[in-house]
């Protein structure tokens, strides 16, 4: 492995996608957002797929128009994404909804065809340390992680839609991102943000680095990307390591 991660950014929108273009080795876009990338380079964009799939026919349909379009990567949020792409002719890539924990399912993932692997986020560097990599493999290193998927959104449920505030607050105070989908399922995402960035000496066994964007704007995109390639870090305030120093509890 190299001592630099390769760098997966995964956008919510077109604008970000063109920030993060220049700092980036790929870009993790939605289905609708790929078809608007006409200045990205077609070769660098992994398609991601509805987490949830509540009309099959027509997800086959916009991937069939996708691959047809130039773009030829598909990230493989659930298993069910594997043969479809196959059957569609995509070099596929396996995300951290695949779970994929442990060295026997790094091996089967090889076996199925997968190209490369997200780590699932509940390992431990430790834990990730002692994996055979049979693929190359990365792991979420910044981000807001998603804690639960959810078809009915508690925020329509409780005020309306036309109240949204995109958030949930426990009685502790914090204040949880809800993430709609095209009012099919929502995401809820959790208060802190997962930040490895300046541990990259930590990660030496990956070959690449996910960086998941929310909401952040131009500036933040940039200072966070830049730090990657500067390594100069800006730690956020409300920043968790996540699972990977204290592991499941």
């Amino acid at each position: 492995n190299n001592n630099k991660l390769s760098l997966y950014v995964s956008c919510t929108t077109l604008k970000q996608a063109e920030i993060a273009d220049e700092y980036s080795d790929m870009l993790i876009l939605p289905l609708d957002i790929c078809f608007e990338c006409d200045n990205i380079d077609r070769r660098k964009i992994i398609a991601e797929p509805p987490r949830f799939i509540s009309d099959e026919a027509m997800i086959i349909s916009e991937l069939e128009k996708l691959k047809e379009s130039g773009i030829s990567h598909l990230l493989c949020v659930n298993y069910a994404y594997i043969e479809t792409g196959k059957n569609l002719g995509f070099t596929l890539h396996g995300g951290f909804g695949l779970n994929i924990c442990n060295s026997y399912s790094i091996e089967a993932a090889e076996k199925i065809g997968l190209s490369d692997i997200t780590l699932s986020f509940e390992l431990t560097l430790s834990q990730i340390n002692r994996l055979d990599f049979k693929l190359p493999s990365g792991s979420i290193i910044y981000g807001r992680l998603p804690l639960m998927l959810l078809r009915n959104c508690p925020v329509r449920n409780e005020i309306g839609c036309k109240k949204c505030t995109s958030q949930l607050t426990d009685r502790t105070g914090h204040s949880f991102p809800v993430r709609c989908h095209n009012k099919e399922y929502v995401e809820i995402l959790n208060s802190d943000i997962l930040y490895m960035s300046d541990k990259y000496n930590e990660l030496s066994k990956l070959d690449f680095g996910v960086i998941l964007l929310d909401d952040e704007n131009e500036a933040e995109i940039r200072q966070l990307l830049g730090d990657l390639s500067s390594q100069s870090y800006h730690i956020p305030d409300k920043k968790t390591r996540g699972l990977f120093y204290r592991g499941i509890e």
